[in-house]
């Protein structure tokens, strides 16, 4: 039920910033405030005519003006938009609700007339600036998506469909971290969730389970888009199959850190674990090395060629791999000398006890191949620390005592 509001108005009422009018059940206009007059160009006395009343409004649109005003039952409300007959350019919003009994000075609709051309063109460029979106961000070779702000997918290009393996339809309303590997989730939830906190562009590069369980690396990016009030409306993304890049630079990795005759890490390698072990342990005595210098290979080469000392070292390395513990690791360090770092040792005869293993797994059987048998020996040599020492001057340590062995012919 609207108040009972004179015909003559109101001073609030005539200065309202939207248009209002009072009209009886003939539609005649019993009052209207200056700001429907201003927008409707209609200064006649009242009661206008409902017949002047529809002639103010564009010929095409009277229909649904009429309707409005002539099929409402009580109580009821309706917006429609129409245009005044003098112009073309200008929307209107006509709003019309009819009162629940009618008021002792005929009054039976009130209506508001608001100019939402602004509104409407901002709009018009709004829904072009969104098709001419879709339209680039169908060709992009890459995925490209929309969620809320709170990760609710609600558009994806085709690309990131066939990334993903799924139809958008299936997956619109669902959270976009459902394509992330379950292993991944949670490390992903959690950085996107500090990335929007930050109101920050989100980066991230993890693994994506598509719908026939193919695993793929993905480069995700987002970007969150704000209201001018800085409410986050959503995200735009976009997704980047970089499964090919990440398995070839995984190899190259791999090459450059480890022997490629052995499979085993590097001298590199070597010497980087080395060192983190013995950041992690300053002053204490719980890394052990074993320096291993192979006895009688140079003979192997000279008598039998370069390819059967490369099979010995394959075999050197397969051997002592075998009968170190689990959490030791053995590297080639260059040439014919090896290197066993054991980390966390309780006890200095465990040490002792992988030296020991390393030599007799390295000279106790001959080493075959289709054409011949070798028998090549070890020096060995051990150091416990850091203590005080570099991982440098730790391992040099090592080395210096298999020269001792060496020459001592231990």
């Amino acid at each position: 039920m609207v108040a009972d509001v004179p015909v003559d108005g109101h001073p609030l009422i005539d200065l309202a910033p939207v248009g209002l009018s009072y009209s009886d059940g003939a539609g005649r206009v019993l009052y209207a405030n200056r700001r429907w007059r201003e927008i409707s160009g209609c200064w006649d006395r009242f009661p206008i005519a409902l017949e002047r009343v529809q002639a103010l409004i564009h010929p095409d649109d009277r229909p649904v003006a009429a309707a409005a005003l002539t099929t409402l039952a009580e109580g009821d409300e309706a917006t429609v938009r129409i245009r005044l007959a003098d112009t073309r350019d200008r929307a209107l919003a006509l709003t019309v609700r009819s009162l629940d009994q009618p008021m002792e000075d005929g009054i039976r609709f009130v209506s508001t007339l608001s100019d939402v051309s602004e509104l409407t063109t901002v709009i018009e460029e709004l829904q072009r600036s969104e098709s001419r979106f879709r339209s680039v961000t169908s060709a992009l070779p890459i995925g490209v998506f929309r969620t809320d702000r709170d990760g609710t997918l609600f558009w994806a290009n085709r690309r990131m469909e066939e990334i993903a393996g799924y139809e958008i339809g299936e997956s619109t309303g669902q959270s976009v971290f459902r394509f992330v590997h379950p292993e991944d989730q949670e490390v992903v939830y959690t950085r996107a969730q500090e990335a929007l906190l930050r109101r920050e562009p989100f980066e991230s590069t993890h693994r994506m389970l598509t719908r026939d369980g193919t695993l793929r690396w993905v480069m995700a990016r987002s970007q969150p888009i704000a209201a001018p009030d800085g409410r986050i409306l959503e995200h735009v993304g976009s997704i980047e199959d970089i499964t090919e890049l990440h398995l070839r630079s995984e190899g190259l990795a791999h090459r450059a850190a480890h022997d490629p005759l052995t499979g085993l890490p590097n001298r590199h390698s070597l010497e980087r674990i080395t060192r983190d072990l013995c950041e992690r342990s300053p002053g204490r005595s719980d890394i052990g090395a074993v320096f291993i210098d192979l006895d009688d290979f140079k003979a192997v080469n000279d008598t039998y060629g370069h390819q059967a000392g490369d099979h010995v070292l394959v075999a050197v390395a397969q051997r002592v791999a075998s009968v170190i513990r689990a959490e030791d690791v053995v590297g080639r360090y260059g040439g014919d000398e090896f290197v066993v770092i054991c980390p966390r040792l309780t006890d200095p005869a465990v040490l002792t006890a992988v030296a020991q293993r390393v030599t007799h797994a390295i000279a106790d059987t001959a080493i075959v191949d289709d054409a011949h048998e070798y028998r090549v020996g070890a020096s060995v040599g051990t150091s416990l620390g850091p203590g005080e020492d570099t991982a440098e001057q730790f391992l040099h340590r090592a080395d210096l005592a298999m020269y001792k062995a060496k020459r001592s012919g231990r």
